[in-house]
């Protein structure tokens, strides 16, 4: 009985750790009165009081007045209000940076199947490889002219290793 109770007190100790861990973090909430500030102001305080990190523009923003009574909102839920009506908007990313831009809201993802590699690149790649080395023996016995033809006086300086090939004699 008391090994059976131990058993049951062990795996409760193990299992207690995932129940904690699958559960989804809360976006952080913020309260405060902002009245009569400006955008860098209003950033200043948010971002003394939350882990979040602004990123914008100063002349996208510097005719914005922030007038906004928040209690236990999130971030987004005050920026939708602070921007409706105006043609600004935000991102957050995972790691809690905000990127403020005008026109256009950034797209923080990657496309599906971005970091992904599909088997029909790989065969293009294996064949490219042996397109390049067919190109590296075709290059190698193939005739090179330099300079343009019938140009007498015509000079020029070959560094490398060069082989000179003549019909007559098998090359030299």
């Amino acid at each position: 009985m008391i090994k059976m109770l131990h058993l049951v007190v062990c795996l409760l100790l193990l299992l207690a750790p995932l129940s904690l861990y699958a559960q989804v973090t809360e976006e952080e909430k913020i309260s405060g009165i902002f009245s009569n500030l400006s955008f860098e102001d209003f950033v200043g305080q948010v971002e003394n009081k939350s882990a979040y990190r602004f990123y914008y523009l100063p002349a996208d923003v510097d005719s914005l007045l922030i007038n906004v009574h928040a209690y236990r909102n999130t971030l987004g839920e005050i920026l939708e209000v602070l921007f409706s009506g105006s043609d600004l908007h935000y991102s957050t990313d995972p790691q809690q940076r905000v990127f403020i831009t005008r026109g256009k809201a950034l797209s923080l993802d990657f496309s599906p199947g971005y970091f992904t590699i599909r088997k029909e690149s790989a065969k293009k790649e294996e064949k490219l490889t042996v397109n390049t080395q067919q190109e590296r023996t075709f290059a190698k016995n193939r005739l090179w002219e330099i300079g343009q033809r019938g140009t007498a006086g015509s000079e020029a300086t070959l560094s490398g290793k060069c082989h000179w090939l003549c019909p007559l004699d098998g090359g030299g």
